[in-house]
């Protein structure tokens, strides 16, 4: 099974802001358990949208009750075209579907804070890729962080292989095994020695959760230690 490494990202509110100060487009956003954007993924809101969603509800029966005060995604037809959008992400044990009774009692469990044995007992799929509490676990942060995590449905980088089986999960020609930021992409960014860490990290950069490399040689001494013996 691949392993997902896991970047902290800053808040998508707040890079999007700093974007358009700068006279650019954000990027385009990735899934998250936040369904009604309002800044935080909580169980009796986004985990109820999420149920109730692939129990099949819509309209008012899907959004009563359940949309935070301060959410910018609110009316019921935006979230249920939103959760279709992204119903690959829902499917959490990697059986090929997203159900109600495994998939979104792993994530209302997980938004509640459930654990070990306590997050997966009774909600795993007899066909599921994924059964051990520790890698449902992986799973849900991954999706919840915005990465996709290591679903089969999910194509990060848009080239048709999936992130699973991607070498190069971003697509920005460094392999992933080799980059500090395998979900994050270079997009032209200079990056001297080939490791997925940019020579030079700007606002927008650092944004996108990128740090600079202090080592854009990779000869084992700091670029202000180079500098200095120069």
């Amino acid at each position: 099974m691949k392993t997902i490494r896991l970047n902290v990202v800053a808040p998508r509110r707040a890079l999007a802001s700093l974007l358009l100060i700068m006279g650019l487009s954000a990027p385009a956003a990735a899934f998250d358990f936040d369904i009604d954007q309002d800044g935080q993924a909580q169980p009796l809101t986004d985990g109820l949208l999420m149920i109730r969603y692939l129990f099949g509800f819509s309209g008012s029966s899907l959004t009563n009750g359940a949309v935070a005060e301060g959410a910018e995604r609110r009316e019921a037809a935006d979230i249920e075209s939103y959760l279709a959008e992204n119903s690959a992400y829902l499917d959490i044990d990697g059986d090929g579907k997203a159900l109600p009774l495994t998939d979104g009692l792993l994530i209302i469990r997980y938004l509640f804070g459930f654990s070990g044995d306590a997050l997966v007992q009774g909600a795993i799929a007899p066909d599921a890729k994924t059964k051990l509490a520790t890698d449902i676990e992986d799973q849900l942060v991954a999706v919840n962080s915005g990465s996709g995590g290591n679903n089969l449905a999910i194509d990060l980088d848009g080239d048709g292989i999936a992130n699973a089986e991607d070498l190069d999960d971003d697509g920005d020609g460094v392999l992933d095994v080799n980059d500090a930021f395998p979900l994050i992409a270079l997009d032209g960014l200079l990056d001297t020695d080939g490791d997925g860490r940019p020579d030079a990290c700007d606002a927008v950069c650092a944004g996108l959760g990128m740090a600079v490399d202090l080592d854009s040689d990779n000869d084992g001494v700091y670029d202000i230690e180079d500098a200095k013996r120069a």
